[in-house]
C-alpha cells in the first residue's frame, strides 16, 4: 500500500469515530431528557389512580356518644307532722282499803275446782339406750382407770388405740362393752377391763337420766 492509501484509510476511520461519538452524545442527551421527564409523568399517573381509588372509599362518620340521661329528681315523701295533743290530767280516785271491803260467801261462785282439772303426766323416757344428740346429753367421765399394758405388747413395742362401744347406764356405770377397732387380743381385753372401772355422770333427756350408747377410746403408748 502506498502512503496515500494509508492516509485515506486513516481519514475514513476518523470520520467513523466522529460519527459514533456524535451518536453516543445524542443518545446520552435523549436518556437524560427521559430521566428528567419520566418521574413527573409517573407521579401524575399515580395521583390519578389515587383519585380513582379515593372515590371508592366509604365515608365513615365519627361515632358520637349519646348524651347522658337526665337525672330525675326523686321527690321526697312529705312527712305529715303529728299534731301534739296535750293529755288531760285524770283525777285520781281515793284509795280504798281492802280490809274495809266485806265479801259474802254466797256472792262468790267458783268457776272450777282444782281437783277436777286433769294434768298431763310427763311421758316416760323411752326404753333402751339412746344415742347422744338433740335433747340427749353426753355422759361426762368423773373417774378414770388406766389400762394395764400387756407385757408381750410392751416387749414387741405394740402401741395404738382401741375403740370401744359401751352403754353408760342411768347410774353412770359402763356396761355391755364391745370392740369397734382392735389393736390385738391382749390390748383389747385390757381396754375392756379398764373401761368397766370408769365412772360417768349419766346422760340425760329432758333432765332425766337415761341409758346412753357411747364410744370410748383407750390408748396404749410406750413411754
Amino acid at each position: 500500500m502506498t502512503y496515500d492509501q494509508i492516509s485515506k484509510q486513516k481519514d475514513i476511520l476518523r470520520k467513523r469515530d466522529r460519527i459514533s461519538m456524535d451518536w453516543a452524545i445524542l443518545i446520552a442527551i435523549i436518556l437524560h431528557i427521559m430521566i428528567l421527564y419520566i418521574p413527573p409523568v409517573t407521579s401524575f399517573s399515580s395521583h390519578r389512580n389515587w383519585d380513582k381509588e379515593r372515590t371508592n372509599f366509604i365515608q365513615m362518620q365519627r361515632y358520637k356518644p349519646p348524651p347522658p340521661p337526665k337525672e330525675e329528681k326523686i321527690e321526697e315523701p312529705k312527712v305529715k307532722k303529728k299534731k301534739q295533743v296535750l293529755a288531760k290530767p285524770i283525777p285520781q280516785q281515793e284509795m280504798t282499803n281492802l280490809e274495809d271491803i266485806a265479801i259474802d260467801d254466797e256472792d262468790v261462785e267458783l268457776v272450777y275446782d282444782i281437783n277436777d282439772v286433769d294434768f298431763d303426766e310427763p311421758e316416760p323416757p323411752p326404753e333402751g339406750p339412746l344415742r347422744v344428740g338433740g335433747d340427749v346429753s353426753s355422759p361426762k367421765r368423773i373417774h378414770y382407770v388406766a389400762p394395764e399394758y400387756p407385757d408381750i405388747a410392751r416387749r414387741t413395742r405394740i402401741q395404738g388405740i382401741v375403740i370401744l362401744e359401751a352403754i353408760i347406764n342411768k347410774q353412770g356405770d359402763v356396761v355391755d362393752v364391745k370392740v369397734l377397732k382392735s389393736l390385738n387380743s391382749l390390748c383389747d381385753q385390757a381396754a375392756i377391763n379398764a373401761a368397766r372401772q370408769w365412772k360417768f355422770e349419766p346422760g340425760t333427756q329432758n333432765d332425766i337420766p337415761v341409758d346412753v350408747v357411747m364410744t370410748l377410746t383407750v390408748q396404749f403408748q410406750l413411754r
